[in-house]
């Protein structure tokens, strides 16, 4: 058939590109704050509810406190985490990640959230600065 291989590869892109992100959002905005934060307690969509919580804006205490506890359960949900608490106003970020050290995990893990953190105070830091306007002094 003329043209068949031409629309798969389209309809494929389609799917795949933009519209995949956008089906996500509209399903993501069918649930309730209270449903995506169940989300957060089942293993197979915590990073569907953690996408949707940044996409969202959301930074309610329940909702940091269930990120970070699915966090400390599924380290490869780290990269998810940084877009979020990178979103957050630095009041919450702040509050949860520059005085909260309390994190059970091995030596390991621990060792690589917190460098993590590290790495995102220190970016952080350095936006704020860029932006300020140093005297001389």
């Amino acid at each position: 058939m003329e043209g068949a291989g031409w629309t798969c590869y389209s309809l494929w892109h389609w799917t795949h590109g933009e519209t995949k992100q956008i089906i996500r959002n509209l399903t993501g905005d069918l649930y309730s704050p209270a449903d995506l934060q169940n989300l957060l307690q089942t293993t197979e969509y915590q990073a569907f509810a953690i996408e949707q919580f940044t996409r969202r804006q959301d930074f309610s205490e329940k909702t940091v406190d269930l990120i970070q506890k699915a966090i400390e359960k599924d380290l490869m949900l780290i990269a998810l985490n940084i877009a979020y608490l990178n979103s957050a106003p630095t009041s919450i970020f702040e509050q949860r990640i520059l005085t909260k050290n309390e994190i059970s995990k091995p030596p390991n893990s621990m060792q690589c959230l917190k460098a993590t953190l590290n790495f995102l105070i220190a970016r952080r830091v350095y936006w704020v600065l860029s932006d300020a306007a140093l005297s001389s002094d």
